[in-house]
């Protein structure tokens, strides 16, 4: 007997799928059968709860529900999707859609497209978010019921998230023709696109093309990691035409595992400079044969921005191609003719770096001298607050060089959180943690986090 007021004005409508088999099976009887009647779910139920009217009349909250939420961890049966497909048709007045699948998401790709498809009939629609995890239940067909949904929310839409991270079923052709799609929605201010292992080709070229026409965007995230059928010349192309996003305040580029080359950094370092207003930049060129001088331009190209606060340069597994182009009176170890050196030598050398206020890496191949010299350039950076190193799956550092980087980083001035992440580093024993340890337990001020899977045996 629970009284349900105009107090849903606010509150998201959420419908979740991780509950038990029985009582699942059980609300999916129930729901489609309850939502004929005009009513919805407006809680999951709590574990070990049996089924309970937690209903309340559509006429009393459909013009009030401005969010749907659909999220799934573990069952999500057709008929649950079908019963979610029947209320987003009900709820008119919705602005926000979002929707997250795990994986495994144990949903047919029809039930998902038809949810989907049922978001074309939202006409104040502001806000639509899909991220599908199971590539089981991603194709051609998903990405086509997304183009249609978005087609006539060019006067509405503002923010757009497609994110299949496994879309190894999504092929070039169809890739193309959302991306055409794209052009109309020139109101948009954050797109994420996220097309990871996909096939695409040149598929990029016509994202470019719409892209040119989305100059009120605000926040772009493009991921094509590990799509190795890539069109290295589109992909340059796309590139450039960011410098036409003047309104441009974050961007996230992955093109991580590609078959890129440098002239697509050539064209990364000609566009940066001109993003007057980047606040944060997120680059992944992890598994990439670099060029020294690219590194030093890219910092260089944050440097003319001034206005960046956040930084985030991902080289998991680069290959530094150039040692000799090194000025060997800068460095008197052979060993410091690495990616730390190069990001060394640019901070010291472009004081408009100074700015940073955030700062994560992606290191791969780094020595224990390469750890201590990174850890002493960030002393010019002034107004760093928050540090975070990805050395996971590093061959080459011991017990002593992260102590000794631990240190060294927790003395900067101004300093307020520390993350380290040495996950599966073969030469790192479980003599570090107790170490790390009492590190920690004397530091009161700073949050570190340091993430580690050493067994904790003493040796």
């Amino acid at each position: 007997n629970l009284n349900f007021s105009r107090h849903l004005e606010s509150t998201p409508v959420e419908i979740l799928g991780n509950i038990d088999l029985i009582t699942f099976n059980e609300f999916a009887d129930i729901l489609p059968y309850k939502l004929q009647d005009g009513t919805f779910i407006t809680r999951p139920l709590k574990p070990g709860e049996t089924i309970k009217k937690y209903f309340c009349k559509a006429e009393e909250s459909l013009i009030d529900a401005h969010e749907f939420k659909l999220s799934s961890e573990n069952n999500f049966c057709p008929r649950f999707a079908a019963g979610a497909s029947m209320m987003l048709l009900n709820l008119l007045g919705l602005k926000s859609v979002s929707i997250k699948l795990f994986n495994p998401s144990k949903i047919d790709e029809s039930a998902l497209n038809k949810i989907i498809l049922s978001t074309k009939f939202l006409h104040h629609l502001k806000h639509l978010h899909i991220c599908v995890e199971d590539p089981n239940a991603v194709s051609d067909k998903t990405l086509e019921a997304i183009t249609e949904a978005i087609n006539n929310k060019s006067s509405t839409l503002i923010s757009l998230m497609v994110s299949f991270p496994n879309a190894i079923h999504v092929t070039n052709k169809r890739i193309k023709s959302f991306a055409d799609s794209l052009a109309q929605l020139t109101k948009l201010k954050k797109l994420e696109i996220n097309l990871s292992e996909s096939r695409i080709k040149d598929g990029v070229a016509a994202l470019a093309t719409s892209l040119h026409k989305l100059d009120r965007l605000r926040d772009l995230t493009l991921c094509f990691s590990m799509c190795s059928e890539l069109d290295h010349l589109a992909l340059g192309q796309m590139i450039s035409t960011l410098i036409k996003l003047d309104l441009l305040e974050v961007l996230y580029l992955d093109i991580s595992n590609t078959n890129i080359t440098n002239l697509e950094l050539i064209s990364l370092c000609n566009v940066i400079p001109e993003l007057k207003n980047l606040k944060k930049l997120t680059l992944d060129l992890s598994n990439f044969k670099i060029s020294y001088i690219y590194i030093v331009s890219l910092l260089y190209g944050v440097s003319v921005i001034k206005n960046v606060k956040e930084l985030c340069l991902l080289l998991d597994k680069c290959e530094l191609l150039d040692y000799n182009t090194l000025d060997n009176n800068n460095c008197d170890n052979a060993d410091e003719k690495t990616i730390t050196f190069a990001i060394d030598q640019a901070f010291k050398s472009y004081p408009d770096l100074h700015n940073l206020e955030s700062l994560k890496f992606g290191l791969w191949e780094i020595t224990n001298l390469g750890l201590l010299q990174f850890a002493k350039s960030f002393d010019h950076l002034p107004n760093l607050k928050k540090i975070d190193i990805d050395a996971e799956q590093c061959l080459n550092i011991t017990n002593h060089g992260v102590i000794n980087f631990i240190k060294s980083v927790i003395t900067k001035s101004g300093l307020e959180a520390f993350t380290l992440d040495i996950r599966n580093c073969p030469q790192l024993t479980a003599n570090l943690i107790p170490e790390i340890n009492q590190i920690i337990s004397q530091e009161n001020i700073l949050k570190i986090n340091i993430k580690h899977n050493i067994p904790f045996e003493i040796e």
